[in-house]
């Protein structure tokens, strides 16, 4: 029975290990297919509100059983114009990095609104080793890794770097910023399809 116990721990630590390489290879595929084709191929409307609420929605039972808050507030109908599967992609990205190094028992909130008449303004803190202002410049490199107050988590450091490609894809740019105490914010600014702004929820 120990053996069998032993050998079950080493067939469970084989297969995450294979989820964890599997995730970094399909990383670094969506950086090469970046790389090689920068112009964003797919180009349709997406009503970035219904795509970020869908996001937030999956994401708050997992906070609940965390006993952390999720404070989510977004204006309805701001449409954009990309890929709806990589937009997604770019929200789970922070949505996740928010989770991973959010501190226990901290909320992450979340912001969607117009930016003036021309952009669409995506907001997402949560409370933590507040950031330096140079991880803020680098934490978009390719495998940088905070310090070791951040480093608790595993990771390869692929995931805002993705982020950045995919608002660069969009016409977007994404930035961070700290309030140097406790509370890191990562921001995307993108270009609105129709420069309407939306209605609040």
């Amino acid at each position: 029975q120990i053996a069998d116990d032993k050998n079950q721990n080493r067939l469970q630590n084989i297969l995450a290990e294979s989820q964890r390489m599997k995730g970094l290879v399909e990383s670094l595929l969506t950086l090469a297919r970046t790389d090689q084709k920068p112009a964003l191929q797919k180009k349709e409307p997406v009503n970035l509100s219904y795509l970020v609420s869908g996001a937030t929605l999956t994401l708050e039972s997992a906070l609940f059983d965390a006993k952390r808050a999720l404070d989510v507030q977004v204006e309805e109908n701001l449409t954009v114009l990309g890929d709806a599967a990589r937009l997604r992609e770019l929200v789970d990205i922070l949505l996740d990095n928010a989770c991973k190094y959010g501190a226990a028992g901290t909320p992450v909130t979340v912001r969607l609104a117009a930016a003036g008449r021309r952009d669409v303004l995506l907001t997402v803190a949560s409370e933590g080793a507040p950031l330096m202002p140079e991880e803020c410049e680098r934490i978009f490199e390719r495998f940088y890794r905070s310090d070791q107050s951040r480093g608790e988590v595993k990771g390869y450091g692929l995931g805002l770097s993705i982020a950045r490609s995919i608002a660069q894809e969009h016409g977007g740019r994404i930035w961070a910023q700290s309030d140097g105490a406790k509370v890191n914010t990562f921001l995307v600014k993108l270009p609105l399809k129709d420069g309407g702004p939306g209605k609040k929820r």
